[in-house]
């Protein structure tokens, strides 16, 4: 198993930084000598108000080029700062956290059965954006700035029905190395690293309405050329389908129009 190693300072906290780096260190040679895991490189990142984590951003762009897995040393926070994690995945790349916290104490008595989970509610329409061309498009709000939020917008005429959008991201600057084959013909290949397939459906959107359907970091989904297929049928019953195609770096403006297929 590879993995790059992520840890954590607090320039602010001295005391509490020295303790917390070498509480760190300690747990990862105990943790790559359990799992026989190989370290391709270290990365401290320091935690300093209103400063990005550069660190982390690197050491993510490394797990993803060596198909290594993301280290986190430490989830528990240094001094007053917060803490981080623990991640099972973090901007597409596998993650395993080191937690330092210790186990809650076992139950007086067997716990009730949980509550049965309620779904959560359909997310509700909002009025186009002002300026939305008059055909379908995708509209990227950079009101959260670096994660844009994406919105389907539908100008009408009529309702859009069984609204299907699904988005990829694909990547030649890293593989992953995958097996064909079966028996002697197996073999291993590198092929472009691909992010899981992201899915949402409506039944319904009304003209003169958007519904959000994926959150685009730049960040990380910048690293990728991102695939928006959409699939519909008109208010004349007419299945269609559409592409949109954001390079990498991330959209060029606030909207994209889908191109009919």
């Amino acid at each position: 198993m590879k993995v790059v190693v992520y840890l954590r300072t607090r320039p602010d906290e001295s005391e509490a930084s020295e303790a917390a780096l070498a509480a760190q260190r300690t747990a990862v040679a105990s943790w790559l000598a359990e799992h026989g895991a190989t370290s391709l490189a270290e990365f401290i990142q320091p935690e300093e108000a209103g400063e990005p984590p550069r660190q982390l951003w690197t050491a993510l762009k490394l797990c993803r080029q060596r198909s290594a897995t993301l280290l986190i040393a430490m989830t528990d926070p240094i001094g007053s700062g917060r803490g981080f994690g623990p991640y099972s995945s973090y901007g597409h790349v596998h993650c395993v956290s080191i937690t330092h916290a210790q186990p809650d104490p076992p139950p007086a008595r067997p716990p009730a059965p949980p509550e049965p989970a309620e779904a959560p509610p359909p997310p509700a329409p909002v009025p186009l954006p002002p300026g939305a061309p008059d055909r379908l498009c995708l509209h990227f709000d950079a009101g959260r700035f670096p994660k844009l939020r994406v919105s389907l917008c539908h100008p009408g005429p009529g309702p859009i029905r069984d609204v299907v959008v699904t988005s990829v991201g694909i990547t030649t600057q890293w593989t992953q190395t995958v097996t064909v084959g079966a028996g002697e013909a197996q073999r291993t290949v590198e092929v472009p690293l691909q992010t899981s397939t992201a899915r949402e459906c409506f039944e319904l959107i009304e003209p003169g309405t958007c519904m959000p359907v994926d959150r685009y970091d730049l960040f990380f989904d910048g690293d990728f050329v991102t695939i928006y297929e959409l699939t519909y049928t008109d208010p004349d019953g007419t299945p269609r389908r559409g592409r949109a195609i954001v390079g990498k770096g991330g959209p060029s403006g606030r909207w994209l129009t889908l191109v009919e297929r």
